[in-house]
């Protein structure tokens, strides 16, 4: 798994100027954190049957953010007709994730900045380009580079990081 997450941060890295000079000045991440969504969804959804999940989930994660919410994002090289069994399955599974996921969502809005502003520091010259954004990557992630709407983009999948990664080793996640 670190493997893969280091490759990734080396290509996502490759597709971003490197210092400031490429670009009119060092710019911070755009962060894009889909995950206050995802709550008010599971606020309306938790006692609801699958079948009304599903629905909810639909119109109030997947129609927001459908440049996210495609399997040529989630999974590339599989079938669209997959997500709505992706979906369903992370729905299926979700309660014994749930305390987990918001334990980290509710963290990053504090923790993110220190973890960004502390890179922004040992790295004052590198602008940063492309979009990072945090997710319910339903279980397809927990990191990885995409193509978001033509343009590398950096997801994060709170999904699976909150399952397999100790608070503790969020920084180092985040930041490498």
């Amino acid at each position: 798994m670190r493997a893969v997450l280091a490759v990734s941060a080396y290509l996502f890295a490759v597709a971003m100027p490197v210092c400031a000079s490429e670009v009119s000045e060092a710019a911070p991440c755009r962060v894009v954190n889909l995950m206050p969504q995802f709550w008010r969804f599971w606020d309306a959804a938790k006692n609801q049957p699958l079948s009304t999940q599903l629905s909810l989930f639909n119109d109030m994660v997947v129609t927001k953010y459908p440049e996210i919410y495609q399997e040529s994002v989630l999974r590339p090289g599989h079938d669209e007709s997959d997500l709505k069994t992706q979906i369903a399955n992370f729905l299926a599974e979700a309660p014994a994730k749930i305390a987990a996921m918001r334990r980290l969502s509710d963290s990053l809005e504090t923790g993110l900045p220190l973890y960004l502003g502390g890179f922004q520091k040992a790295f004052p010259d590198f602008a940063c380009k492309n979009s990072i954004y945090f997710l319910v990557a339903l279980g397809a992630c927990s990191g990885s580079v995409r193509a978001v709407g033509g343009q590398p983009a950096l997801l994060f999948g709170v999904d699976v990081i909150a399952v397999i990664h100790p608070p503790d080793e969020l920084g180092a996640l985040f930041v490498h």
